[in-house]
C-alpha cells in the first residue's frame, strides 16, 4: 500500500436498521461503536433496491447498478413455463468495486460479502466468499487463519442433498431456541471479527470489508416478540465491539470506515394472502382440486406431494436437465393435485390453470411481492399487449381497496414495474410491485377459501423494510458530510470517490 493512500473499512450488517439500533441503545445495550458515527459523521436511512431484499440489494452495494443492470431481481427468477430458478449474483456481468480497485492497484480483504459467491481473480484480493453458499477461500493462508478461530463461514440456510442446514433449520423444527440461536449467532460472529482483525494485522489492506447475516435471520425470528432485544441485541454487541476496534485501526492510519445494510427491518403482525387475492377476485384460476374442499384422498396426495417437494429429490430436480423438470412437474401436477385438507393449502406454480390466469404473484415473498401480467412472455400467455396497461391499473386500484380487520388499508402502495426495470435482457420482469403497509407482508404460497389473511409463521416474526442504513466516519482531520439522501447503489460511488478514481 501506498503511505499517501488512506484505508477505507466498510462494515456490512444484513438488515440492519435504525430504528433497531435506538431502541437497543435506549435499553441499555452496548452500542459504543455505532455512537461515533452520530457524533463524529454521520448515520442515515439508506433506501434499499425494490424489493428490499438481500439477493439484489448487495449486489447493488457492490457494483452501483440497479437490479435490471446486474441481473438479481430476487433470489428467484421466474422462467418462461412459469417455474422460478434461483439466481446468483455473476461478477462478469457488473464487476464489484473490489475489482475495479485492484486493476487500480488496490489491495483488499473481503470477509464474506452476501451474495458474493464467486472469488475473485485478481491478486490483489483476498476473499472469503458469503451468504447463502458454503465458503470459498482465496488462498490457502485464508483457509489456514479461519481453521485457527474455527470459522466456517455461513452456519445458515445451506442446501444439503435437498434439506436445510444450519441454526435457521434446526429453530423451524425445534430442536434448537431462540435464546440458543442467538448464542450460535454471537459466537459466529466473533470468530468471523477475531479472523479478521488477525488478517489486517498481518497485512495492511487498502480496503477491508466485513459482512455480517446473522443479525437478518435472528430478526426473521423474533422482531414480533416481546422479548425481541435480548435475541438481537447481543449480535449487535459484538458487531459494536468488532467496529470500536476497526475504528481504532482506521484512527491510527488516518482512514475512513463506512456502515452499511442492504435494508432494514420490521416486525410482523399478518400475512396477506395475495395469490389467494388474485384468485378468489378472478385475475387468477387455480387448479379446481386446490380450490375444492378436500377430501380424504386429496389430503393423502397433498401430504405426498409436499413430502416430494420438501425431500433430497428437490436438490435432484434442480440439477435435471430441463426435459426432465417438465416431465416431473406434470407428474406432480396431474398425480398429486389434491387439496391441502386445512384452512390454507400451499401452492406451487404448477397449481395456476395458466391458461386462465390474468395475472399471478410469484418469487418475492414478504413486505413486497411481484404480481406478473400472463402475457406473450409465458408460454400460454393469454393477455395481448392491447389488454396489459387497462389490467394493470385496474389491479392497482382494486389492490389499494383492501382493508384488513382494524379497517386500515393493507397494501401501501401498488408500483408500476416498468420504468424500474425497463429491459427483460437477464430475467422475466414483473409488471406490477406490491407493497404491504407496515407490520404486514405478502405470501405468495399459500391458499385459503376463507380468508386472505394467516398468522405468520416463525421464520416471518420479521422481515423486511425499505430502509437500511448508511454511515461514515473520518480520521483525516475533517467530518463526512451526509447528502440529503442516499439509496444503496450510491455506495459504489462513495467507495470510487475515496480512492479518487
Amino acid at each position: 500500500m501506498s503511505d499517501m493512500r488512506r484505508p477505507l473499512y466498510i462494515i456490512g450488517i444484513d438488515s440492519a436498521a435504525k430504528w433497531i439500533i435506538e431502541e437497543l441503545r435506549d435499553s441499555g445495550y452496548r452500542l459504543k461503536g455505532f455512537d461515533g458515527f452520530e457524533e463524529n459523521g454521520f448515520l442515515k436511512e439508506m433506501e434499499s433496491t425494490l424489493p428490499p431484499m438481500t439477493g439484489p440489494a448487495w449486489p447493488s452495494i457492490y457494483t452501483g447498478a440497479s437490479p435490471r443492470e446486474h441481473g438479481i431481481p430476487d433470489f428467484f427468477k421466474v422462467r418462461k413455463d412459469y417455474g422460478k430458478e434461483v439466481t446468483f449474483y455473476d461478477p462478469s456481468i457488473k464487476p464489484p468495486f473490489w475489482d475495479v480497485l485492484a486493476d487500480n492497484g488496490i489491495t483488499s480483504l473481503l470477509v464474506t460479502p452476501a451474495m458474493a459467491l464467486q472469488l475473485s481473480k485478481h491478486k490483489e484480493v483476498d476473499m472469503i466468499t458469503g451468504f447463502p453458499l458454503p465458503p470459498r477461500f482465496g488462498s490457502e493462508k485464508l483457509r489456514i487463519a479461519a481453521k485457527k478461530y474455527g470459522f466456517e463461514g455461513e452456519i445458515e440456510d445451506i442446501e444439503s442433498g435437498g434439506e436445510r442446514v444450519g441454526i435457521e433449520a434446526k429453530i423451524k423444527k425445534g430442536e434448537i431456541t431462540l435464546a440458543e440461536a442467538s448464542k450460535e449467532y454471537r459466537e459466529n460472529i466473533r470468530k468471523r471479527a477475531m479472523l479478521s482483525l488477525d488478517l489486517m494485522k498481518k497485512k495492511s489492506y487498502d480496503l477491508v470489508f466485513v459482512c455480517f447475516t446473522e443479525t437478518d435471520r435472528m430478526q426473521h425470528f423474533s422482531l414480533n416478540k416481546k422479548e425481541w432485544m435480548s435475541y438481537v441485541g447481543p449480535l449487535y454487541e459484538a458487531i459494536s465491539d468488532f467496529m470500536l476496534e476497526i475504528q481504532a485501526i482506521a484512527k491510527k492510519r488516518e482512514g475512513s470506515v463506512i456502515l452499511l445494510s442492504d435494508h432494514g427491518a420490521q416486525p410482523v403482525k399478518e400475512k396477506f394472502l395475495i395469490n389467494a387475492w388474485l384468485a378468489r377476485n378472478g385475475y387468477a384460476r387455480l387448479n379446481k382440486e386446490i380450490t375444492s374442499e378436500s377430501e380424504e384422498k386429496g389430503n393423502v396426495k397433498y401430504a405426498i406431494r409436499e413430502r416430494l417437494m420438501k425431500s433430497k429429490l428437490r436438490s435432484l430436480y434442480h440439477k435435471s436437465p430441463e426435459h426432465v423438470k417438465k416431465v416431473v412437474r406434470k407428474v406432480l401436477q396431474k398425480g398429486f393435485s389434491g387439496g391441502g385438507g386445512g384452512e390454507y393449502t400451499r401452492i406451487h406454480d404448477f397449481d395456476f390453470d395458466m391458461k386462465q390466469t390474468h395475472a399471478f404473484a410469484s418469487t418475492a415473498y414478504g413486505i413486497m411481492s411481484m404480481v406478473f401480467i400472463n402475457d406473450s412472455r409465458f408460454e400460454k400467455g393469454i393477455i395481448k399487449a392491447k389488454e396489459k396497461k387497462r389490467l394493470k391499473a385496474e389491479l392497482k386500484a382494486e389492490l389499494m381497496k383492501i382493508r384488513g380487520s382494524d379497517g386500515k388499508q393493507i397494501i401501501k402502495e401498488v408500483i408500476d414495474a416498468e420504468p424500474y426495470y425497463r429491459s427483460e435482457r437477464f430475467f422475466i420482469a414483473p409488471d406490477l410491485l406490491v407493497e404491504a403497509a407496515k407490520g404486514y407482508i405478502l405470501d405468495i404460497f399459500n391458499y385459503s377459501n376463507n380468508t386472505y389473511f394467516m398468522t405468520p409463521e416463525i421464520a416471518k416474526s420479521g422481515d423486511h423494510e425499505r430502509e437500511g442504513i448508511l454511515g461514515m466516519l473520518e480520521f483525516c482531520g475533517r467530518r463526512a458530510k451526509p447528502r440529503r439522501k442516499y439509496v444503496v447503489e450510491d455506495v459504489y460511488g462513495i467507495v470510487m470517490d475515496h480512492f479518487s478514481l
